[in-house]
């Protein structure tokens, strides 16, 4: 969250570097999703950034440490995080 006003405060997500391109993210939300199967017992690492809208920019950026514990039951919807 940016508490900027306008454009300022307009934040974009974006992924920079995975180690398995099986993930998206909403560049407005930031919500992440699977786009492919990630079986039990895998482990990736993803590198998030948000930007805001100021001038000049500023971002920062977050390494997620994603592994499969288990199997759900299938959803319905994609996985999101």
């Amino acid at each position: 969250m940016d508490r900027d006003k306008g454009i300022n405060g307009q934040v974009t997500y974006s992924i920079t570097e995975q180690e398995t391109a099986v993930f998206t993210i909403d560049p407005t939300t930031g919500v992440i999703s699977s786009t492919a199967a990630f079986p039990a017992g895998n482990y990736t690492i993803l590198t998030v950034r948000a930007t805001d809208g100021g001038n000049p920019s500023r971002s920062s950026t977050v390494r997620l440490h994603i592994q499969w514990i288990h199997n759900p039951a299938p959803p319905d919807e994609p996985l999101t995080f």
